[in-house]
């Protein structure tokens, strides 16, 4: 029994010392050249535009999945890939700061779970590459 206990103990320090808490965007910018900064924001702007992934159980969280929502969320990913690859090569920024408003208005409607939280970072991560403050907060 002593051995057992000391084996747990062990297991919970291990473990403690061995997760770490994913950065905030903020952090992972933090002290970057301008080329790992562009990269790092093009990088989190597509991986939140894939949130959530199909295969994930946060997808199927909160609602039923209906008929076409299938096509619905593919066309939205798609939609957010490009428009982060259009800020992250363009110059006319306003128009994409516009268009990128649009998304975080259309993600605040929807009702998923953990949407809010998704539709603040796609916010944030825009703002951070058009360098202009959205109104949709």
């Amino acid at each position: 029994m002593k051995h057992a206990f000391y084996m747990v103990a062990l297991l919970v320090v291990i473990t403690a010392c061995t997760v770490e808490q994913p950065k905030s965007l903020d952090q992972q910018l933090a002290a970057v050249t301008p080329a790992e900064r562009k990269e790092t924001l093009l990088n989190a702007c597509l991986s939140e535009a894939e949130w959530p992934s199909l295969k994930s159980k946060r997808s199927h969280a909160g609602s039923q999945r209906k008929h076409g929502s299938h096509n619905s969320y593919a066309s939205e990913v798609r939609d957010m890939k490009a428009l982060c690859k259009q800020m992250d090569l363009a110059n006319e920024k306003k128009a994409l700061a516009d268009k990128c408003e649009e998304q975080v208005i259309l993600k605040r409607e929807k009702e998923r779970k953990g949407g809010a939280e998704h539709a603040v970072r796609t916010q944030q991560i825009c703002e951070q590459m058009t360098g202009l403050k959205l109104r949709s907060k």
